[in-house]
């Protein structure tokens, strides 16, 4: 068929063109662009830590009081920082005037540095990972004055399926959850939930 190898030779031809002038660009490219500063600040004593996560924050300045609060959970092979700085979670808080908590994943408990929401000692109520978090939650609501009736749990891929084990355990001190290209908590298959779910608080 001489229209395959026509088109074939055209691709080749415009990828040699390509790595062409990808090379050239890349020989007058001064460096690495400026890596942006973190605008997140670590919270190390929040509680007894059972899971070893990290605790950031984003306080966005003039807040009304009690502003609400959003915990963002990050994906696999991420951080706290990567993950706001490619959300725009801060920019976000800053236009309106919420509070954010990012738990961080340490690779001491997962190379791959992904929540352990498939693991039962880091799911349970009282112990792990989760229990890290809900002490996070408890941290922010103190020394911030959260409105405890608007505390949100936000997450992408592992964190998104971490957020729902933290929304199931957590029913009395989390009003939502979302979930992106999460896995469900209950199990390994993969889902996408695109849609925001809000409860009241349990009295």
């Amino acid at each position: 068929m001489p229209g395959i190898g026509i088109s074939l030779s055209r691709l080749r031809t415009l990828r040699d063109l390509f790595d062409k002038r990808l090379k050239d660009a890349s020989g007058k490219w001064p460096g690495k662009a400026p890596a942006r500063p973190s605008r997140l600040r670590e919270i190390t004593n929040f509680g007894s830590n059972p899971g070893n996560l990290r605790m950031h924050v984003y306080v966005p300045d003039g807040s009304h009081p009690p502003p609400p609060l959003v915990i963002a959970l990050h994906g696999c092979t991420q951080t706290a920082d990567a993950y706001d700085h490619g959300a725009g979670w801060s920019d976000l808080a800053h236009r309106l005037g919420f509070i954010l908590v990012f738990p961080e994943q340490q690779p001491a408990n997962n190379p791959k540095n992904c929540f352990s929401w498939f693991l039962p000692g880091d799911t349970a109520r009282d112990s792990g990972e989760a229990l890290s978090i809900r002490e996070m939650i408890a941290k922010a609501v103190d020394k911030y004055g959260v409105d405890r009736s608007r505390i949100f749990v936000t997450g992408l891929s592992a964190g998104g399926a971490m957020a729902s084990v933290i929304r199931l355990k957590t029913r009395s001190s989390v009003a939502g959850r979302k979930k992106v290209f999460g896995a469900s908590g209950s199990s390994k298959h993969t889902v996408k939930s695109t849609s925001f779910h809000s409860y009241p608080m349990a009295r």
